[in-house]
């Protein structure tokens, strides 16, 4: 009963074993896997997932073939593995007559690689989801969230601190004021040596330590006469589990405040390093971007790092209680204790570190995303989307998370980012305009819901992903979307041209005809085939219909339909997306928040 697992050669079309030693495959390669074990029916399983069943009410998408009657083995063929990547198992699993299914066998581990994307091109796609998805939870839950967690690392909003510490200490200054005047402790003994009373009787405990220490006596005349003896002292104890733990927070509320003065100095040294370059009148007599931005936010930063001195030098004061030993910052929320359920004081100590520490304490899954997605289109798709979030994030003002970002019930201190259909974020600009970002909207023909959606026929167009750009007054129709589909695929771009330009070319207002999707462009994770030299650089990196398109002076309201590649920017400077949304949104006259 052995799993065969063979590979076909694409060159000969012979079926060939995989290589000794753990078994690598392709995501596009095509297999044939053949089981010798009698049964009613079977299963194949990837990981999880169901992919190949000889069931119909399965609705698998491969077929298991029996083979005799009753069947005695069992074969399927098809690239089992399509856009899979990374580390699973293959399953089979088969049905006896009573209706039991049972594991025939397991082949683990398999390593699947990507064959559009090199080894590294995936890692960095990889890291790239990750890092985007911690960023856009720190703009979204920043604000409110105290001592978030990311990788090891703290984020912290500066107000909130500041306020929550001093919160903290009013408390903690309360509950160690009352335990101060009676702190609790244990009784600790120690030996102490000092002279023998004269004429000593000799005991059983004089006998006891004289053994221990023969000097404490000396024979005199053939009897024994002691000149020291040991007496045991008690002292006070304060070393208690729960002083300790009090220490500990005090360090770490210090240890936060260290944190964020650095990171407040560093933005104050950046910032004033920025001057000479945003330090320039603006038009018509208008403060420079340094005067309206840059110096009220130093300022800020300031008093901020003032506010920080003043709660540490509160800190520094408890800490000098005589009960409380050296401390060290602590690294997770401790256990209550019964001292901390039992005495009033201490009670209200703990409770001050649990509503602190744990509370506001937010942990960031970077990695929810990457978990989730079962092929790497998924992936791909959500990078891309990701990307575009962070172009729109870094030139516009975020009206609001839009519900990508949630709190997991199970886990009440875990924030994830989240993609649901039809999802829609607002921005705006400098001057108030609106900016709408769509996740795989639905375009639909009218239905009195919606002002615009598809003009001619068919029931709905749903693209990955969409830019909307309003005018400067209140009207519900935008006035040009920008149209993104996220295309997991190594065809040639001017495949992927014309089928993304026919799709989407008739999304427009329903009340004057006017055609909205002026703008419709393919992600790509691969390089255009043939490169031709424009004016902006960026152009080399995508292909489209309309050569107008790279220029300054290209005119917004002209259809232009294109291929980009868009991949995790491994160098320096700004990916291909980013250049072409901030050139489509600056011909739309929007004005960035941040200078270009």
């Amino acid at each position: 009963m052995t799993l065969k697992i063979e590979i076909r050669d694409p060159a000969s079309g012979l079926w060939q074993l995989p290589q000794p030693g753990p078994v690598r495959l392709g995501e596009r390669a095509r297999l044939r896997l053949s089981i010798r074990r009698p049964g009613a029916a079977a299963r194949l399983f990837v990981g999880d997932v169901l992919v190949a069943s000889s069931e119909r009410d399965d609705q698998a998408e491969y077929k298991i073939l029996r083979i005799g009657y009753p069947a005695v083995s069992w074969e399927c063929v098809g690239k089992l593995l399509r856009d899979w990547v990374g580390e699973t198992d293959i399953r089979f699993e088969t049905c006896d007559a009573s209706g039991d299914w049972t594991v025939a066998e397991t082949v683990s581990p398999v390593y699947v690689e990507p064959e559009r994307l090199r080894p590294e091109e995936f890692a960095a796609l990889c890291d790239a989801v990750a890092a985007e998805s911690a960023d856009l939870l720190y703009d979204v839950y920043g604000k409110t969230g105290f001592g978030s967690v990311r990788g090891g690392r703290s984020s912290v909003a500066p107000a909130a601190i500041i306020a929550r510490v001093r919160h903290a200490v009013d408390q903690l200054a309360t509950a160690l004021a009352e335990i101060a005047r009676q702190p609790a402790y244990r009784l600790k003994t120690r030996r102490v040596r000092e002279p023998a009373v004269p004429g000593q009787a000799v005991t059983d405990l004089t006998l006891e330590e004289a053994c221990l220490d023969p000097s404490l006596a000396i024979a005199v005349g053939g009897r024994v006469h002691f000149r020291d003896q040991v007496r045991e002292v008690a002292t006070l104890n304060f070393r208690l589990d729960e002083n300790h733990i009090i220490a500990d927070f005090l360090a770490f509320l210090r240890q936060q405040l260290g944190d964020l003065r650095t990171a407040l100095d560093s933005e104050i040294t950046w910032r004033e390093a920025q001057r000479p370059a945003r330090d320039r009148p603006g038009p018509e007599g208008q403060p420079s971007w340094w005067a309206t931005e840059d110096r009220p936010r130093i300022e800020e930063c300031r008093r901020i790092i003032r506010q920080a001195d003043l709660a540490e030098t509160e800190i520094n004061r408890l800490a000098k209680f005589g009960f409380l030993p050296v401390g060290s910052p602590l690294t997770a929320l401790p256990a209550v204790t019964p001292l901390f359920r039992s005495h009033r004081a201490y009670g209200a100590a703990y409770r001050v570190i649990a509503e602190h520490f744990g509370g506001h304490r937010l942990r960031i899954d970077a990695a929810h995303l990457i978990t989730r997605a079962r092929s790497v289109p998924v992936l791909y798709e959500w990078w891309c989307a990701l990307e575009v979030l962070r172009v729109l994030r870094t030139c516009l003002q975020a009206s609001g998370p839009g519900g990508l970002g949630r709190r997991l019930e199970t886990d009440q201190g875990r924030y994830v980012v989240d993609f649901a259909p039809n999802q829609r974020i607002e921005f705006t600009d400098a001057a108030g305009r609106r900016v709408r970002f769509r996740y795989q909207p639905s375009y639909r023909p009218p239905d009195g819901t919606e002002a615009y959606g598809l003009l001619g026929r068919g029931a709905v167009r749903t693209p990955d992903f969409s830019v909307e750009v309003f005018g400067s007054g209140s009207s519900p129709v935008p006035d040009l979307i920008i149209i993104l589909d996220a295309k997991y695929t190594s065809a040639p771009h001017l495949a992927k041209l014309e089928s993304v330009k026919l799709r989407y070319d008739r999304i427009g207002s329903f009340h004057d005809g006017r055609v909205l999707g002026r703008q419709v462009w393919a992600l790509v994770p691969s390089r255009p085939t043939r490169v031709e030299t424009r004016e902006a650089g960026w152009s080399v990196a995508c292909q489209s219909d309309n050569i107008g398109l790279f220029q300054e002076g290209f005119d917004i309201n002209s259809f232009a339909a294109g291929v980009i590649h868009a991949a995790p920017l491994t160098g320096p400077g700004r990916s291909s997306v980013e250049m072409l949304l901030r050139h489509l949104l600056l011909r739309c006259g929007l004005k960035f928040r941040s200078p270009a």
